[in-house]
């Protein structure tokens, strides 16, 4: 179940997303917030987030070797995320919106492919 989940980019609790998450970085906010409803707690950040600017990382999912929970994912010897979830060389990580998919970042000694 696990690599069905990370094969289709599926955040999961505790792994891509926790209480310092925003729906935005996860991936989850087109089916997770409403931003028509009424007045609810948290409503004033995700209108800000969706109608005026963007998060600074995103859920994305790399594919290649030395990929593992908790690694650092570099771009130039500068940390732009970690992996969050990682099972036979597929693996989901919150790296910076600036990484673009089809970019390689390294992941500790290994470089890897950012695909979606």
């Amino acid at each position: 179940l696990e690599k069905v989940r990370v094969s289709n980019a599926a955040p999961r609790w505790g792994h891509e997303m926790d209480v310092k998450t925003f729906p935005q970085e996860a991936g989850i906010d087109s089916w997770a917030v409403h931003y028509d409803k009424g007045c609810y707690v948290g409503q004033e950040a995700m209108a800000k987030i969706h109608f005026r600017g963007k998060v600074n990382r995103r859920l994305a999912k790399l594919a290649g070797p030395s990929l593992a929970e908790g690694a650092v994912v570099e771009v130039d010897g500068a940390k732009v995320g970690v992996v969050t979830s990682a099972v036979d060389g597929e693996a989901l990580a919150l790296i910076r919106y600036t990484i673009e998919p089809g970019s390689e970042v390294q992941v500790g000694t290994g470089i890897v492919k950012v695909v979606a």
